[in-house]
């Protein structure tokens, strides 16, 4: 098994986070931490305008995160990421969570 990757929670992840249930909030957060690259790499891309991001199911609950890794090398010409630091590509940021319907059309509401 290959080394567990840094997370990197950003704002709005935080804040989504705040609404879950305490218990289902620290299954979530020990999930997170326990990602490592061949995790990553099974964890399939979202498709249509968000295909920069992943998909990671837990429980109810899904969740929007990248792999900077991958996402710079494929992605940072078309979405202008300020995230990523050539520096620091190995680690996975965590965009967003909620129950599945719910969280697709946060998105959409968003980056639309």
């Amino acid at each position: 098994m290959s080394s567990t990757l840094p997370v990197f929670q950003s704002e709005s992840f935080i804040m989504s986070l705040r609404s879950i249930p305490r218990s289902h909030r620290e299954d979530i957060t020990l999930n997170l931490k326990r990602i490592d690259k061949e995790d990553i790499r099974r964890i399939r891309y979202l498709k249509g305008e968000f295909k920069h991001l992943k998909k990671y199911r837990i429980g109810d609950y899904r969740i929007f995160l990248s792999y900077c890794a991958e996402c710079y090398n494929k992605f940072r010409k078309k979405i202008n990421c300020n995230i990523c630091d050539e520096n620091f590509m190995e680690r996975i940021v965590v965009h967003s969570i909620d129950k599945r319907p719910k969280l697709y059309k946060k998105m959409k509401r968003r980056y639309t």
